[in-house]
């Protein structure tokens, strides 16, 4: 990937492609959902086929070299932006990601995830429930604590954007009992604990809401009928059934379904 500017000459432009002064091309990774949408991300920035991709994080031999697996082989990858040669090889590429990760992922925040006797890659899977779940960022570590607490007791998560996310219907915009009665270890109303792997490819602060979650005695929450995008937190079921109710309500009054 070359740039060559105005003011150049044809001695300058030939020195750049015979010394082959490349300029890098930036990946914006933001909040991917799936593998798909990913390995199409790296190969419409990259000169990388996204096929190629796609064909390596469905594969189990290169998800195991990273300590992964092809349900949590996104959690490999850390919501930033990188540079890269644009004709960079895929193993490149990869390890290139895997010295991200381990940057990130350091000794501080490997005995925080310990603390909660969770693996980086299950904080990430929580951290991307926490992500899909939350529009206001100062709710992240309180999310967090819920399910924390859900975790603690073996309640069932019942994350709506897990049924989304097990669907594929990214475009619902409300969870009905067609998504709650789908069969998938993403369920998380029908599975207890974790599903396999993230639901999106969350931002570093949603992993450190997790690993520093809020310490609290929530077990609910529900979006505000007001619809200001914070949530009621709720300790009891009871208190949870009235704050959704009036939510329900106010989703039909304005023709959500």
């Amino acid at each position: 990937h070359y740039v060559f500017e105005k003011y150049m000459n044809n001695r300058q432009i030939v020195n750049r492609l015979s010394l082959v002064l490349q300029i890098p091309v930036t990946l914006v990774i933001y909040n991917i959902r799936t593998k798909e949408e990913f390995a199409g991300l790296v190969g419409k920035t990259l000169e990388l086929d996204s096929n190629e991709v796609l064909a390596k994080l469905n594969d189990a031999a290169f998800c195991e070299k990273y300590n992964s697996d092809t349900n949590n082989i996104l959690s490999r990858f850390i919501v930033d932006n990188y540079e890269f040669y644009w004709n960079i090889s895929f193993d490149k590429f990869a390890d290139k990601m895997n010295t991200a990760y381990n940057l990130f992922w350091n000794d501080e925040r490997k005995a925080k995830a310990a603390a909660l006797d969770l693996t980086p890659e299950q904080v990430t899977t929580l951290a991307s429930i926490v992500e899909k779940e939350v529009i206001r960022d100062k709710e992240l570590t309180t999310v967090a604590g819920v399910y924390i607490n859900r975790l603690k007791i073996g309640m069932p998560l019942q994350a709506d954007p897990t049924l989304v996310f097990a669907l594929r219907d990214f475009d619902a915009r409300r969870v009905n009992s067609t998504h709650k009665e789908y069969d998938s270890p993403y369920n998380t109303y029908m599975y207890a604990g974790l599903p396999p792997g993230p639901i999106c490819m969350p931002r570093k602060k949603s992993i450190d809401a997790v690993l520093n979650y809020e310490a609290n005695n929530y077990l609910y929450f529900c979006a505000n009928p007001d619809m200001s995008g914070y949530s009621i937190f709720s300790k009891t079921y009871d208190e949870q059934m009235k704050v959704a109710a009036q939510y329900r309500n106010k989703l039909n009054k304005m023709d959500v379904h």
